[in-house]
């Protein structure tokens, strides 16, 4: 657990999460009309945010090449797909979660807990049923903890996701 929560990814999302959290702590610099954190790279050094937004959309990429390298060197895509194990998580990763979901938000609106724009409860439902990430998997290759099934759910989320995103957004209309 330690090894994973000191991992340089890890450290610097939760440093990126603080950095964004504490914007307005931070001292400001006057861009143009408005003042922005210091930090904001975006705004007040865009020679270096422009390169490091090539590398970071490079990251999703290089894990799908992850993902096929760990799969084609052991497993045939027949093997994949007839694993019962990976599309029992697809099919609840991609059917069960939204469907708790969506009926945790809809339950939580009918008891007046916190309303939910219709936005909302779309972008949670359908985020819900996205596939799964690559992350887990980098993490599963890097530390040796099941790799191969972490890959197979990877691919075969892909595929349920692919099936029922779009009967998610039927569903999601006729709300």
């Amino acid at each position: 657990m330690v090894k994973i929560i000191a991992n340089p990814i890890v450290v610097a999302t939760l440093l990126g999460l603080l950095c964004w959290l504490c914007q307005p702590l931070a001292p400001h610099v006057l861009i143009g009309h408005h003042e922005v954190a210091f930090y904001r790279i975006d705004q007040t050094a865009p020679w270096l945010y422009y390169p490091l937004q090539y590398l970071a959309n490079l990251a999703a990429p290089l894990s799908w090449l992850l993902v096929g390298c760990t799969l084609g060197s052991y497993l045939s895509l027949g093997k994949i797909l007839t694993d019962r194990l990976a599309w029992y998580y697809g099919l609840i990763k991609s059917l069960l979660v939204p469907a708790i979901c969506l009926g945790s938000v809809l339950a939580s609106q009918a008891m007046g807990v916190r309303p939910v724009s219709v936005t909302g409860i779309m972008a949670i439902t359908l985020l819900m049923a996205s596939p799964t990430s690559t992350i887990p998997v980098v993490y599963s290759v890097n530390y040796h903890q099941y790799p191969l099934m972490t890959a197979k759910c990877s691919i075969v989320s892909n595929i349920t996701s692919i099936i029922f995103l779009p009967i998610w957004l039927i569903i999601l209309d006729l709300i």
